[in-house]
Formats: structure tokens, C-alpha cells, sequence
């Protein structure tokens, strides 16, 4: 009798001779490959059908945060969606705007472990999430201002956005408040303020903000970034000022209410800026409105009045707005003093955007202030020996164009290059030192604009010396015209 002995260290007889393949065992080996290729294309399959209906194709999980806290009234705006109530199973994702009303607020809880609070009369965007990026999340505080915690968080840095800087940090404790004057209170950890252009968007400044440190813009140190300068924007660690979005005026007023549930995006206000100081008895208010607008209406505020009006030349769906207000004792619309304008969108179905406000103050200027300001330029010339051996000044250029004398400016905004020699001191353009410029460099930069009100229509005069010392180069004079 022969016998079988199925060991590894044995064959069958049947095998001597090497290993043959039996074709009855091919079901075995097949069946168990297929059942683990099936669960795995069912896996795909569900997680892709998931993904599409509750998130949108192109959205990843790790976009997705969550809503730990909901006190008042708080809307939310996915995609091309109307703005709906924001509840604590509200899922929260890149793209969205969340809204919140008087006397209302919202936690958010990032999947990063950034806590956002977003105060009252504020509107944030979440712009771009990547775990993977120096960025971890991006924001855009559009209005209002919100607290920020990341201690716990487990990512590298997180940036907001606000109109005139941009804020990047990791690890900190801080409070952001949107518009001018713009404050960042920062209680623990360092963060990294861009101070910016609003109409390029370019970097005038960087300023490292430390622990237990604030910053404070308002217009007049935002106009000294733009000169190339340094003015005093830190101070120690005190918490934001709470401002009320109807300080000042009379909210009994039915037109002061919280605006209506909308679709729209807020306006921005491009000028003037925020808190500046006008001389001009006619000020240009202009900006952007999101598409689908149907009207703009424009509120000024009279004695706490607020008085309203739809501009006519406004066409459906564009995204530009102008509006002229004018000072007169009689029928303007300006007063010497502080001054408030609100702007809104209106869509088709008569729904409002979240208002956007601009205050200034305007200063009527006498003839005789006017020489007097002109004289105290002339009398700090008169103080300096002129040196007719020093090399003259010059301008090299203009918005990155060969600068020539006469030539023409069709911006509103022009950025200037000069040349003096290495040995000058200090640089003068039209009476004001540069504070920016330093002993030794060779090049200087000044800002022409008509929000500085160095800039005007017609012609304009630039007047430049520098100094040596107790010397004076000779003051030349270029022209542009806008």
C-alpha cells in the first residue's frame, strides 16, 4: 500500500519530479481576491457618494469645523445659497460666511484646534484650509471683530484677514478688531502683522506684535506706512474697545435696525478712509458691491437722522459704486465735525446686505490757513544754508515708468523714486521729512494720492531738497500732472 505524506519536507509521488499546478484548486485561490477587491471598491464607492452630497466634490473632511456655541441671532452662507440660521449642528466649512447680529455671538472650533469667537455685528469668511500648508486656515474678518485662542492648536500658522493688514500667527491669544482704527490685543504668544495697500494689496511693513503687546492703526499712522514711515502703533496689552455699530446716532430710528435676513455679501468702502480728516468741500464716497446687486442706497446721518437715498446712476449688477457728498450751510450733506455714511446693497427681492460705515471729519480750511500752512513749509527751508555744491536731487521714476518732469499720472495713486547722494542726512518732499529714509541709502520713496491729498487734479508740484549737515542741497521742483 502506498501512502501520502503531506509535509513541506516531503512530495507525493505523484509530484516527485517538482510542483505541478492543479486547476481544481483555482476557485479557492481566486474567490478570497475578489471578495477583498469588492469590499474595497465598496468603500471607495460609499466615501465618494458621502463626500459629494454632504460636502461638495472638491471639499476635503479636514475642512469641515465645528459650532461649540450659538448665543443670539447667527446666519450662515454656503455657495450661492441664501443666508439660513446657524445652529450647533451647522457643519462649518471652507467658502462659508457666518454672520452674527446685535448682541449676538459664535464659537467656532476648527479641526486645526483654533477657537474663534466671533463678537457682535461681525462677519467672518473662511477662505482656505490645508493641514498640509505653512497656513493651516485662512480667514477674512470682513466687519466686526473676534477672539482667537490656538494654545491647542495642532498646526503651524493661521492667518486673518482684515482690510489694512494681514495677521499670521501660531500659539496665541488675541483680539482683531476690522476696521480703522484697527486693534489686535495680544494677550499670549507673538504673531506677524503686514501692514497693507488696500487698492494692490502689496506689503508697506511688517511689525512682529509680542506677548502682552497692542496694536493701533487709526488713518493717520496707516498714511505714515504708505509714506514708507514708522509711526507709533504698539502699546502695552489692554483688551479691545467695544464698538457699538449705532454709537452716537439716534437707533430708535427704524432705518438703524439690524438689516434683513440676505444673500448678499457686505459693501466695501475704498474711500475715503476710515477716520480721515478732509479738507475738500466736495468728498468722493466710493466701492464695491457684490454681484446681483439691484440698487445701492446711501444713508447720511444728520443730528443722529439717518437720512437715506437710492442712487440713480447705479446700473443693475454692477459691482462699482460712486456717491458725492458736499458740504454747504444750506443743503450739503457734510458738517465741519465728525461725519457717518452707511452704504448698502439691495438685491431683486428687495433683501439689504450687512451696512457698511465710513466716518470722517471734515475740516473747512480759511484762505488764510491755507497761507499759513504754505508759509511754515517756506520757513523751514529759510533755515537751512544753501549749498550750491551739492549734487541736486532727482526723480527716477514713477509707478515703476521713467519719471519725466511734466509727464502725465492717470492712477490715483503714484509711487515715487528718488535719487540723492550717499552722504545726505535727510530728505524733504514738499516740506515733510521722509522718516523712512536712512543716512547712506541713495534711494528714496514717496507716495502721490489723492487719499493723502497730495495729489489733486491739474497740475502738481513736488519740491525736493535734502541735507548735509547744516546745508541744504538746492530745492528742485518737478511737476506731475493728474
Amino acid at each position: 500500500m502506498q501512502h501520502y505524506y503531506y509535509r513541506s519536507n516531503r512530495k507525493s509521488p505523484k509530484r516527485r519530479g517538482g510542483n505541478s499546478f492543479d486547476p481544481k484548486s483555482l476557485p479557492k485561490l481566486i474567490g478570497p481576491f475578489i471578495i477583498l477587491l469588492v469590499i474595497i471598491a465598496a468603500f471607495y464607492l460609499v466615501s465618494g457618494v458621502y463626500n459629494f452630497i454632504v460636502k461638495g466634490s472638491n471639499v476635503e473632511l479636514a475642512s469641515f469645523s465645528e459650532i461649540s456655541s450659538v448665543d443670539g441671532e447667527v446666519f450662515i452662507k454656503s455657495n450661492d445659497t441664501d443666508f439660513t440660521p446657524l445652529t450647533l449642528d451647522t457643519m462649518f466649512k471652507v467658502g462659508d460666511v457666518i454672520q452674527s447680529r446685535a448682541g449676538s455671538k459664535v464659537d467656532l472650533l476648527l479641526n486645526s484646534g483654533v477657537l474663534i469667537t466671533l463678537n457682535e455685528n461681525s462677519e467672518l469668511v473662511y477662505k482656505n484650509s490645508d493641514p498640509s500648508s505653512e497656513l493651516s486656515d485662512i480667514f477674512d474678518l470682513n466687519t466686526g471683530s473676534l477672539s482667537v485662542d490656538s494654545t491647542n492648536a495642532s498646526l503651524t500658522k493661521f492667518a486673518i484677514n482684515l482690510d489694512y493688514i494681514n495677521f499670521s500667527a501660531s500659539n496665541v491669544v488675541a483680539q482683531l478688531k476690522a476696521s480703522l482704527p484697527i486693534e489686535v490685543a495680544l494677550k499670549e504668544g507673538d504673531a506677524l502683522i503686514n501692514i497693507l495697500d488696500i487698492e494692490t494689496s502689496s506689503s508697506y511693513d511688517e511689525i512682529l506684535l509680542v506677548e502682552g503687546k497692542k496694536f493701533s492703526m487709526d488713518y493717520d499712522a496707516y498714511q505714515s506706512f504708505l509714506r514708507l514711515e514708522t509711526p507709533k502703533v504698539i502699546s502695552d496689552f489692554s483688551p479691545l474697545t467695544e464698538l457699538k455699530s449705532t454709537e452716537g446716532l439716534n437707533t430708535s430710528d427704524d432705518s438703524l435696525k439690524a438689516p434683513s435676513l440676505n444673500s448678499l455679501s457686505p459693501v466695501k468702502i475704498t474711500e475715503p478712509l476710515n477716520g480721515s480728516t478732509l479738507t475738500e468741500e466736495r468728498v468722493v464716497i466710493k466701492g464695491t458691491v457684490p454681484s446681483g446687486t439691484e440698487k445701492v442706497m446711501v444713508t447720511s446721518f444728520e443730528n443722529g437722522v439717518a437720512e437715506p437715498y437710492i442712487l440713480k446712476e447705479f446700473k443693475a449688477n454692477d459691482t462699482n459704486f460712486i456717491y458725492y457728498a458736499f458740504y454747504d450751510d444750506q443743503r450739503g450733506n457734510i458738517k465741519v465735525g465728525k461725519n457717518v455714511f452707511e452704504v448698502v446693497a439691495i438685491d431683486s427681492n428687495s433683501k439689504e446686505s450687512v451696512p457698511a460705515r465710513v466716518e470722517f471729519t471734515f475740516e473747512k480750511l480759511s484762505a488764510s490757513k491755507v497761507e499759513n500752512t504754505k508759509a511754515s513749509v517756506d520757513t523751514k527751508i529759510d533755515k537751512l544754508s544753501e549749498d550750491s555744491s551739492l549734487t541736486l536731487p532727482a526723480l527716477v521714476s514713477i509707478n515703476e515708468q521713467a519719471f519725466v518732469s511734466g509727464m502725465t499720472l492717470d492712477t490715483p495713486r503714484g509711487g515715487i523714486v528718488g535719487k540723492v547722494p550717499a552722504d545726505a542726512d535727510s530728505v524733504v518732499v514738499n516740506g515733510f521729512p521722509l522718516k523712512f529714509y536712512k543716512k547712506g541709502d541713495v534711494n528714496f520713496n514717496y507716495i502721490l494720492s489723492e487719499k493723502f491729498l497730495n495729489l489733486k487734479k491739474g497740475e502738481n508740484k513736488i519740491q525736493v531738497y535734502y541735507t548735509v549737515g547744516d546745508k541744504r542741497s538746492k530745492v528742485v521742483e518737478f511737476i506731475v500732472n493728474y
